[in-house]
């Protein structure tokens, strides 16, 4: 699963808690919980970014939109989603 799906999971999972009408003794603890399990996703989804935004700068290339000479965009996005 990758880290956007479980982003996804984590906000249907609140959305879900909050209209399922279980009671409170139930639903905060999980919001505390799902609130940790987003805040280290967020921490995760922020480090691979800076590795990928380091290996970006270190190989010469300034952005995806501006490809290095006999690179192409293509393979930029295939390196972009083996970092993900």
């Amino acid at each position: 699963m990758t880290l956007d799906a479980l982003v996804m999971l984590c906000g249907a999972l609140v959305a879900f808690l909050s209209v399922a009408g279980f009671p409170p003794s139930f639903y905060k603890p999980m919001f505390f919980i799902i609130g940790l399990f987003t805040i280290a996703l967020g921490i995760v989804v922020r480090r691979k970014r800076g590795e990928w935004e380091t290996g970006m700068r270190l190989s010469g290339r300034t952005s995806v939109e501006e490809p290095a000479a006999g690179i192409s965009a293509v393979s930029l996005h295939e390196e972009a989603q083996e970092l993900v």
